[in-house]
């Protein structure tokens, strides 16, 4: 009697055991369905990343595209002002593009120090003699294009014309400053005044491109927040 009661103790643990390890293999299974699903949800969005990754990259050789499509309208159209300015009759009206006359050797002091004839011209620029000014910082430049003065010199000549409301000569100018003195620390302010110009004309995408132009290339400047402003109130 006791044997049997023994063997039903036994009987009973198993079936226990039994249950709890086909609990044990549902979970697993319930599991494993949840990891396949995570899986192939994993799988599904690492297609889509992809997915969004290629597109990505292309809308960016089309931004870059369009970027660079757009910088070689920008230079065109310098490269047809200056060939406008080249060709345009100096008998024309006293609005038209004209190329200043160099100064003769004859007609530029012999002055080795530039800091003189800088702040000379300068302080015409400051009284508001814009054509007097052009004409001594041209005189300055003829005597001392490569100086600590240099560049600045070219952007006020920028500044005469921009004064006078000559946006095309002043756009030629300041690509003087780029050009020229690519090192020199006026190229910002170059720059956004050449945007500026632009707007004047209501080219509003070349202004647009030009001003982008300053915050990604000198984006902790003061020009730069100027650009991001006037892109704002732009857009």
């Amino acid at each position: 009697m006791n044997q049997i009661a023994t063997l039903n103790t036994d009987v009973n643990t198993l079936k226990s055991e039994v249950s709890n390890l086909k609990q044990e293999a549902f979970s697993l299974k319930e599991r494993d369905k949840a990891l396949r699903k995570d899986l192939a949800n994993l799988t599904l969005s690492m297609d889509e990343i992809k997915t969004d990754l290629q597109e990505l990259r292309g809308q960016e050789d089309e931004n870059q595209h369009a970027l660079q499509k757009n910088l070689e309208g920008i230079e065109e159209r310098i490269a047809r002002l200056e060939k406008r300015k080249l060709n345009f009759p100096a008998s024309s009206s006293k609005n038209s593009l004209t190329l200043p006359t160099p100064p003769s050797s004859s007609e530029i002091p012999s002055i080795s120090d530039p800091v003189e004839p800088y702040a000379d011209a300068y302080t015409i620029y400051k009284e508001g003699r814009y054509a007097e000014a052009r004409e001594a910082f041209l005189k300055f430049l003829h005597q001392f294009p490569q100086t600590e003065y240099s560049d600045n010199a070219q952007f006020w000549i920028g500044e005469c014309y921009y004064k006078e409301g000559n946006y095309e000569e002043a756009i030629l100018a300041y690509e003087e400053v780029v050009r020229k003195y690519p090192q020199g620390n006026k190229i910002p302010d170059a720059l956004l005044k050449q945007a500026l110009c632009f707007m004047a004309l209501g080219d509003k995408t070349s202004a647009t491109i030009i001003l982008q132009r300053v915050v990604e290339k000198y984006p902790k400047s003061p020009q730069a927040e100027i650009a991001r402003k006037k892109l704002k109130k732009s857009s």
